[in-house]
């Protein structure tokens, strides 16, 4: 009877639909019905039905090796999140009546937004699709300089007869060119992300802690709205060969409809937070920037509010843009830019 009875409490904790966004932050975001309203945002098209947080941001296995492939490893990168999420959850109302009512902010009020941010930034597709980028992008740069040593021919012909392959000089000093021409793509599975979530959360988390806060609350009658991608990444131009370090990446992630979180550099001059309040131009500035930044060509990407005016505005402010395809163009631009995390 144990047996069972354990086996049962087992079955019930295999988690198959895996948020990449956790529910308890979309459920900040929902109308009076407790729905989200929704806009895609890679064909800028409103949703006209608003659905419920359990089914936006969520896919089969997302955390296994080999997403929709159910393995241990994706349940016990859920479990990671539950704890983290718990901790959050529990705690985070409390944090933004205090914003809003202009009361301190304590060590324990950052670090509930410090674990809030680092959590929306790291667990996302556009942070696994962006890790992936780099890291095949470092190991085409690690290849390219192998190859371009006249001798690499000579590694080639010696691996072929090693192996078997019985490649011909012609023919290895073709490979050699391919791979210095670098027009290939080299991806992955899930394994450097999932590995990263386990070892660099809690460093992440520290990273944000450490920075300057500011946080801007809402002034006027506009609301934030959110996405896929929550905690925006803003890329300044790349400068040297390693790019933007971690804090000249502007990050940013709405709280709730009400209040957004900015992490600035530790060193920038002034208080460990500061408070805003912003005007209804700023807020629609912010808005253009979090679904501008949220687009990962290919994949689901959205915006949700808890009104569907916020999107409705979107929607219009694309139709404006002379080239439909600014949008995509920005985020494809954006992916191809950034520097290793």
């Amino acid at each position: 009877m144990n047996i069972i009875k354990s086996a049962m409490t087992e079955e019930r904790r295999k988690v198959a639909k895996q948020h990449f966004v956790p529910k308890f932050y979309l459920s900040r975001f929902t109308n009076p019905q407790g729905l989200l309203e929704r806009l895609e945002l890679e064909s800028g098209t409103l949703m006209t039905k608003p659905t419920s947080p359990s089914s936006e941001c969520v896919e089969q296995y997302f955390y296994a090796v080999e997403t929709g492939k159910e393995d241990e490893v994706s349940q016990e990168i859920e479990e990671f999140w539950k704890v983290q999420e718990d901790y959050v959850g529990e705690r985070l109302g409390g944090v933004e009546q205090r914003i809003v009512e202009g009361h301190h902010l304590d060590d324990g009020d950052i670090f509930v937004l410090a674990s809030l941010g680092a959590m929306l930034w790291m667990r996302t597709p556009m942070f696994r699709e962006t890790m992936n980028f780099n890291i095949g992008k470092l190991e085409k740069q690690l290849y390219q300089r192998r190859a371009s040593l006249p001798e690499y021919t000579d590694e080639i012909m010696k691996f072929s007869d090693f192996s078997g392959l019985g490649f011909t000089r012609e023919k290895a000093e073709k490979l050699r060119q391919f791979i210095l021409d670098g027009k290939y793509s080299v991806s992955f599975n899930n394994v450097p992300h999932l590995q990263l979530i386990v070892s660099a959360f809690e460093n992440f988390r520290n990273m944000f802690g450490h920075a300057k806060w500011r946080l801007y609350v809402t002034g006027g009658s506009r609301r934030f709205v959110t996405s896929t991608s929550p905690c925006i990444e803003i890329f300044p131009e790349r400068k040297g060969f390693y790019g933007p370090s971690f804090y000249d990446r502007q990050k940013l992630f709405p709280i709730s409809p009400k209040v957004l979180a900015e992490i600035q550099l530790p060193l920038m001059p002034g208080k460990k937070t500061k408070r805003r309040m912003v005007d209804n131009a700023w807020i629609l500035e912010h808005n253009i920037k979090q679904a501008n930044w949220s687009i990962l060509p290919g994949a689901r990407s959205r915006c949700y509010a808890n009104r569907i005016v916020e999107l409705e505005e979107l929607v219009e402010i694309r139709k404006e843009v002379e080239n439909p395809e600014l949008l995509k163009l920005i985020a494809r631009h954006a992916i191809n830019k950034q520097s290793d995390l």
